[in-house]
């Protein structure tokens, strides 16, 4: 623990100029800084709508081929530190990130390579204390190290005993269990804001089942709470490509791959509405991507105490290759 808080020492030391700076968002052309405004990890065009802002400055001595990535809440004060090998919204963070609450607590101490994390992580309570320690590679995913409550009592050490994860507002215990040899193990149990209440089933570290349960007992094989596509995702993602019209897609150089992130809200009659697309590789796309999810009505909505609710919004996440565009592209070429 001593190497620990010696190094959260250095890192006051490094960032206390930063805070200490009379911040003023605007776009320096000279300087080369770039500012967003960020709401729900999305673009928007005011601060006032912004959760946070998003700072882009350029490369420091002695890492001048690393950008200085900082984010503020919309009060002025630090939200986050770290450094980019890029200079835009879609950063490759290396080395140390650093995230605070915005009473000026550390919230977490994450690593990253070439825009990977890696290795340890630390995460804190709003009180300042101590969360988890937890390490993190492509290889062995995440290994839980050490968990305490907010008193500083440890309920996870050397990798075993009981872990507890809160909502972001540290308010409320959303998912429990045991830690063994560092993973997850046997049943864990997780309580939404709506009472489903979800059970867990690992062993050394590997999901083996989960099945959920609404306020009254009732037993489901998925979530209650969120709405779906009657057939699934992946009968989803078959309709979307069986239905397109390549016709109605004008553009030569698509090729049936890219990436797009649509949101959408669920009635509780199941039908849709607000169908936008919020991100995309290729806006041609975009129409016809809205056109034929319209047609999918009605999905089985979400329900709350054996009722049916309107949901919103829905962020469906489409890889273009996965509905298999690029199949039979050819034949419109």
């Amino acid at each position: 623990m001593r190497i620990l808080l010696f190094f959260i020492l250095l890192i006051d030391v490094s960032i206390s100029s930063a805070i200490a700076q009379n911040i003023h968002i605007t776009h320096d052309s000279k300087a080369e800084t770039l500012v967003y405004y960020v709401k729900d990890s999305v673009l928007v065009e005011t601060k006032d709508s912004a959760d946070y802002i998003f700072v882009i400055s350029p490369p420091e001595e002695p890492d001048t081929n690393l950008f200085i990535i900082r984010s503020f809440f919309p009060s002025g004060k630090i939200r986050s530190v770290a450094k980019s090998f890029t200079n835009s919204f879609n950063v490759k963070y290396q080395g140390s990130y650093l995230e605070f609450y915005e009473n000026g607590h550390k919230k977490a101490i994450e690593n990253y390579n070439k825009g990977h994390l890696e290795g340890d992580i630390y995460e804190f309570y709003p009180n300042g204390n101590p969360y988890t320690v937890k390490t993190y590679s492509t290889s062995k995913g995440f290994r839980f190290r050490e968990c305490r409550d907010s008193t500083g009592k440890l309920l996870v050490e050397n990798g075993n005993g009981h872990f507890l994860k809160f909502d972001k507002n540290f308010k409320t215990v959303v998912m429990e269990g045991e830690i063994k040899n560092e993973q997850e193990d046997g049943e864990w149990i997780g309580v939404d804001e709506d009472s489903v209440k979800t059970v867990y089933s690992f062993k050394k570290g590997k999901l083996l089942s989960r099945v959920y349960y609404d306020y009254l007992g009732k037993k489901y094989e998925s979530s209650p709470a969120v709405p779906r596509y009657k057939d699934g995702m992946d009968a989803l993602f078959y309709y979307l490509g069986k239905h397109i019209k390549y016709s109605k897609l004008n553009n030569p150089k698509f090729r049936g791959y890219g990436r797009m992130f649509v949101y959408l809200d669920v009635n509780a009659d199941g039908s849709l509405s607000n169908i936008k697309v919020m991100r995309t590789t290729d806006e041609t796309f975009n129409d016809e991507i809205v056109r034929v999810l319209k047609t999918t009505s009605p999905w089985i909505p979400a329900r709350k105490k054996d009722k049916a609710i309107a949901y919103s919004p829905i962020i469906l996440d489409i890889d273009l290759s996965r509905i298999r565009l690029h199949k039979d592209l050819s034949s419109y070429y």
